[in-house]
């Protein structure tokens, strides 16, 4: 842990000062809009800009069926209507595609710092508990590979019916919807975890409660510590 702290830290210091200065606008689908806005800000933008709203998140929708020896009207002549109601999600669009393309503020890079070290931590004692139970460590870390590579993965983007409980026990899935919104990742957009570190994941399935998701994570450290710890007393007795 002390080693992925110090290595984590040069990383934040070559991105501060020796990376690209962050830009002033974003790209959404081709649409240059301006960086660093609030909700409100954005709405405002988008009264102003129809026509770049609606290629930029509508993608280009199609226009509205026009009655019979009228002028067809795009979606975007009028955006209050969609612009009110679906606010919350445009902003949440918006706000991916800030963090993916901007420098990460220190305040974010304290979030990623500690949710990274939570990730190493839970590896650790999970390693531990495995192998202290089983006696092996190469078959452990072959399981822990398995684990964070395949099942995990598998089960963090495809629901199955009647066990999307049993997914949520995943630690994996756990840690990833409580992952910050720096990390998140570009492919699908981000996920709807709102949690904590205000991070937004990249689950494909419905996100579990706040309280079921601490429960989980604080289950598994303490789960396989006490199974190593017992594993190890009663072996040497």
């Amino acid at each position: 842990m002390p080693l992925v702290a110090v290595a984590f830290a040069f990383v934040c210091l070559v991105t501060s000062y020796a990376g690209t200065p962050s830009p002033t606008s974003i790209n959404v689908n081709g649409i240059s809009v301006p960086a660093q806005l609030s909700q409100a800000q954005l709405k405002s933008w988008i009264l102003q800009h129809p026509r770049q709203y609606d290629q930029a998140f509508v993608n280009g929708g199609p226009q509205i069926g026009p009655a019979p020896g009228s002028i067809p009207v795009s979606r975007s002549a009028n955006p209050r209507p969609v612009t009110d109601r679906d606010v919350a999600t445009i902003y949440s669009d918006y706000a991916s595609d800030e963090a993916g393309q901007l420098n990460p503020p220190i305040n974010e890079m304290v979030k990623i710092g500690l949710w990274l070290e939570l990730d190493i931590g839970i590896g650790f004692l999970v390693g531990l508990g495995v192998g202290s139970l089983i006696g092996q460590r190469t078959v452990s870390i072959v399981l822990m590979i398995v684990l964070e590579i395949i099942v995990t993965p598998i089960l963090a983007a495809h629901q199955i019916p009647y066990f999307i409980n049993g997914q949520r026990v995943d630690v994996g899935i756990a840690l990833d919807q409580l992952r910050p919104a720096g990390l998140a990742g570009s492919a699908g957009g981000g996920g709807p975890g709102h949690v904590l570190l205000g991070g937004r994941g990249v689950l494909g399935i419905p996100p579990m409660p706040t309280w079921a998701m601490i429960t989980v994570i604080v289950g598994w450290m303490v789960g396989w510590s006490v199974i190593g710890a017992w594993r190890m007393a009663t072996r040497d007795a």
